[in-house]
Parts: structure tokens; C-alpha cells; sequence
């Protein structure tokens, strides 16, 4: 089953919150048991849904969990999606200020598959912008669509995220530089 059919389904249901959470257990166990063999880390991403933002505990149980693996807070970045962003901006910005305060970078995932607005990279303390490959299909077939992207680069670039290699060939990844 795709994401794109099972993740809306156990959005709906609530049952996301606890596949989030098994999901960010599985990735801290695998830091850990890398660690243990003493192989050097490089942070790991979770993607985590916009409905953890609305529980009240969710920043206290993923700092639990994390810790309970006993590893370094910036070995786990967790990803959200630009639809996050619209529902509620004061709690959005609270929340990921909290988690960053923590020691945990935040990626925003997927920017430009929806509707991106240049204010999100304004006014979200975000720490990584992971753009969709989408955003770069039919766009370069254009004059007009290969400036927008040379623009957006520019703008990432001139808001201090450093350009990094992808593991994805046609995903583009921005990293701000370290606060």
C-alpha cells in the first residue's frame, strides 16, 4: 500500500499518531545500534504528521523517546509537510520552536508539491527545506519556469540554507547553516 493512500486513511483515523511514534522508535534504535558498533552518524529524518502538533503531550513523548535510546538530539531531524503551515501558524511556530530549543532540526518535506507560499521560509523557524521533485519536472521546460527555480535558490541561499547532496537524484535539499 502507497503512502499516498494509507497515510490520509490513518490521518482520518488518528491511528497516525501511533505509527508516527513506532516509526520515530524504529529510527532511534537503528542510530543506536550503529552507534554501539561505532559507526560514525549522520542525523536520520522521520517524517511526522501535522495532527502530532495538536497533542499537547507530543513534544514531551518524542523527547522522552529519543532519550530513552540514550542519543544525541541532532541525530533526529523530523519532517513535516507544507500543509502544516496552514492550519495554525501560532501553534505551528510555538511547537517547532520547542522541538529546535531541544536540540532537533526540523525539515519542511516536499515544498513546492502543493501550494508554497515564500512567506512559510519567512516565518517558520525551519532548519532544512527539502524540495519536491515535482517542483522541478516540467518547470525547466520553460524559460520563465527555470528562472522561478533559479530565484528560489537564491532566496534559500540568501536566508543562509546551505545546498547538500540529496540521497533522492532529483530531490534538491536546503540546509541553513548552523544557528
Amino acid at each position: 500500500i502507497y503512502p499516498d493512500v494509507f497515510i490520509p486513511l490513518s490521518e482520518k483515523s488518528g491511528f497516525i499518531i501511533k505509527l508516527d511514534m513506532y516509526m520515530i522508535s524504529k529510527a532511534c534504535e537503528y542510530v543506536k545500534e550503529l552507534l554501539l558498533k561505532g559507526i560514525h552518524m549522520v542525523p536520520i529524518s522521520v517524517n511526522i504528521s501535522r495532527l502530532h502538533f495538536y497533542q499537547d503531550d507530543f513534544i514531551e513523548e518524542f523527547i522522552s523517546l529519543v532519550d530513552s535510546y540514550g542519543i544525541d538530539h541532532d541525530l533526529i531531524e523530523l519532517e513535516v509537510t507544507e500543509s502544516l503551515a496552514f492550519d495554525n501558524h501560532q501553534l505551528l511556530w510555538d511547537r517547532v520552536n520547542a522541538i529546535r530549543a531541544a536540540g532537533f532540526r526540523i525539515a519542511m518535506d516536499d515544498f513546492g508539491s502543493g501550494y508554497s507560499s515564500l512567506t512559510l521560509l519567512k516565518d517558520i523557524p525551519l532548519d532544512i527545506i527539502k524540495m519536491d521533485k515535482s517542483f522541478f519536472g516540467k518547470t525547466l521546460d520553460t524559460d520563465q519556469g527555470r528562472e522561478m527555480i533559479r530565484s528560489v535558490v537564491c532566496i534559500l541561499k540568501n536566508m543562509k540554507f546551505k545546498i547538500t547532496h540529496a540521497s533522492f537524484p532529483s530531490a534538491w535539499i536546503w540546509e541553513r547553516s548552523p544557528r
